[in-house]
């Protein structure tokens, strides 16, 4: 009996304790809700501002610009610009379908291509009277040859492996060229991605000149390069100049920092069919035609250049 009674009133105390517990966290919960009552109408009241604000802002601005008219020549020069974009894609594809056609019938160019043409000979000739840059190259420097270390593909756990690239490596400082058009060219336009072991890759255009001693020195201060689409002018004080000499050839090269200038540059030699290179120095100037290869050469490395920079 005293055994039974011993164990209702454990049992009790037991309820008892569980009752005060459940009573304690019920009392924390409501005191919680209260709180984050206050708080939800704090928001609401906020937002509902913050929002109101919003609209008085908006109703503004659109108020200043009916007043000025911007917001209808914004509307106007959005629509100007997309028909001069089509406008100048149509005449672009005519130009290049009259020009294969003429080349192709070996007869003379249409009357609109034939203006075309002109307008960008008048365009190219007011850019080469244009005052040369000042001469950042220097002088020739002799040297008793200018052959370079040989390139190498790269390693076999490179995702450049097999991909055509091959590359240097100096004082841990890795370049990536195209394997047919790169710095052992003696004439050449190519890309060049830069790779050091910390930084993130970089991007450069490259320019070689080679030609023989017995021609005067070129020492070109300008790089233009020209298509059906127009024309980008590049002044050789905006890269790296070099310029060498041994008993047989002169060299130069010019190395550009990719920027916008040189997109633009690259982007009209890959995509003209009719692409070229000039060289302006001060007594002469070299023009010659991109090279298909050049072109391939230009896409090849600027994947090698996206690649790089993704798997870093």
């Amino acid at each position: 009996m005293m055994q039974r009674v011993k164990t209702g009133i454990i049992v009790l105390a037991v309820i008892g304790l569980l009752a005060g517990c459940a009573g304690r966290q019920v009392r924390e919960l409501r005191e919680q809700n209260q709180q984050l009552a206050v708080e939800n109408a704090a928001l609401a009241e906020r937002l509902e501002a913050v929002t109101g604000e919003s609209i008085r802002l908006s109703a503004a601005i659109d108020s200043v610009l009916r007043a000025t008219g911007d917001s209808v020549n914004l509307q106007e020069l959005e629509r100007e610009h997309l028909s001069l974009v089509e406008e100048n894609r149509a005449l672009r594809d005519l130009l290049e379908e009259a020009v294969a056609s003429a080349q192709a019938e070996q007869r003379e160019l249409p009357e609109p291509v034939a203006q075309a043409a002109a307008e960008l000979g008048l365009f190219r000739a007011e850019v080469s009277r244009q005052p040369l840059p000042r001469d950042t190259g220097g002088a020739f420097v002799a040297v008793p040859g200018v052959d370079a270390a040989a390139l190498t593909p790269p390693d076999r756990r490179s995702p450049l492996a097999n991909s055509g690239i091959v590359m240097e490596e100096v004082n841990g400082v890795r370049r990536y060229y195209d394997a047919v058009v790169n710095r052992t060219t003696p004439q050449a336009l190519f890309l060049v991605a830069e790779l050091t072991r910390t930084g993130t890759p970089r991007l450069f255009l490259v320019v070689n000149e080679r030609y023989s001693r017995s021609e005067p020195p070129l020492a070109f201060r300008r790089v233009i390069v020209g298509g059906e689409a127009g024309l980008v002018a590049l002044p050789v004080s905006a890269g790296s100049v070099t310029r060498r000499q041994d008993d047989r050839y002169r060299f130069e090269r010019v190395e550009f920092p990719y920027g916008s200038a040189v997109e633009a540059a690259v982007r009209l030699a890959i995509e003209s069919e009719f692409a070229e290179i000039e060289l302006g120095g001060i007594g002469s100037v070299s023009r010659r035609p991109i090279s298909d290869s050049e072109r391939t050469a230009l896409t090849n490395v600027l994947y090698a250049f996206e690649t790089l920079a993704t798997t870093r």
